[in-house]
């Protein structure tokens, strides 16, 4: 399995080539919360 960590504007790459979320996350960097999505790619 392949594991990334996609952001909201890199979602649709990381669907384009076959990678399904698992799970999503909040995160927060520099006091501004976001969320992660957590995707997975079978090899």
């Amino acid at each position: 399995m392949l594991y990334a960590e996609a952001s909201e504007f890199s979602l649709g790459l990381f669907k384009k080539v076959s990678f399904h979320i698992y799970d999503t996350e909040m995160v927060e960097r520099q006091g501004v919360q976001f969320k992660r999505y957590l995707v997975e790619q079978s090899l």
